[in-house]
């Protein structure tokens, strides 16, 4: 089954609601990583967070959007990316904390720590709008379902799910987002939450290879849903030498120089997807002369 991020409407009980299925996403950037369980875990549950919060963003547009957990805890700072295509990319400041690898101690808490969210919408205006709420539950999914209905002022209940096999590979990843709209009844509300008291878990239902739609029409009492649209979702960095090469011109020229007497230019690596660009003295000496000619 391939990723994908799909909207849905429905218009019985007055709900919109979307679906990202992550599951070779998240494999793809904890392989890149080398992330231990606990690492593992957070980054796929980070990933499918952020491509449900893709809902946000215009279709069809050149936004994009980041999604930022900056804890107290071993990982440090987790950094996921999107766009309106579903691509996805992301890391975490230490991706193999040094907490218990039991499988069957997972722990959230314990690995991300105090903290907050940070997301930021890059929508095409000169200054990108970011929000930012605290870390109160220690759990992505009722993280980010906090975010959205104190720091977005929409009303949301978030499924996230991430399995594992005895190597520590994600097999399953997928999320859920349902959202009220200003209409919908407090019926509505009530039915979707009794459904997620009584369901299988969302994680079980994806490793037994049930379909996430199911899932979603089970907890809207099997109403018909209205598909809006659907987006593949995929791993992709979207560095280039030239970004790296703008980033570089932001050192200081006294840096840039020292990179040139003391090593001879200069190897920098992605952080996303650690490919590395090599710039040479005279590449180097090329960015230093344009910073003069700016100045």
């Amino acid at each position: 089954m391939h990723d994908k991020f799909e909207r849905f409407l429905c218009p019985a009980l007055s709900l919109r609601a979307y679906t990202a299925l992550t599951t070779e996403t998240a494999k793809a950037i904890t392989r890149l990583h080398k992330t231990t369980p606990n690492a593992t875990y957070a980054i796929a549950e980070a990933v499918t967070a952020t491509a449900l919060l893709s809902s946000l963003l215009k279709p069809e547009s050149r936004q994009n959007l980041s999604f930022k957990i900056s804890g107290s805890g071993p990982m440090g700072t987790i950094y996921i990316q999107t766009d309106t295509t579903g691509a996805l990319r992301g890391y975490a400041d230490n991706p193999q904390p040094e907490l218990s690898e039991k499988f069957e101690s997972i722990d959230f808490s314990q690995a991300i720590g105090a903290g907050v969210i940070t997301v930021n919408r890059d929508i095409g205006v000169k200054d990108a709008y970011s929000g930012v709420s605290p870390l109160v539950y220690g759990s992505i999914a009722k993280d980010t379902a906090y975010y959205l209905t104190t720091s977005e002022q929409i009303p949301s209940a978030v499924i996230i799910a991430c399995d594992t096999d005895s190597d520590g590979v994600v097999t399953a990843s997928g999320g859920i987002l349902i959202q009220s709209l200003p209409d919908t009844p407090e019926e509505s509300i009530t039915i979707v939450e009794e459904a997620m008291k009584k369901s299988q878990s969302l994680q079980q239902h994806l490793n037994e290879g049930g379909d996430i739609t199911s899932y979603l029409s089970y907890l809207l009492n099997n109403n018909t849903l209205e598909l809006l649209s659907s987006t593949p979702l995929r791993y992709e960095c979207s560095c280039t030498k030239d970004i790296v090469t703008a980033s570089l011109s932001t050192v200081s020229v006294n840096d840039l120089q020292s990179m040139i007497d003391e090593d001879n230019g200069a190897e920098v690596c992605c952080t996303f997807c650690s490919k590395a660009y090599q710039f040479s003295k005279d590449d180097l000496k090329t960015i230093i002369s344009n910073k003069d000619r700016l100045q």
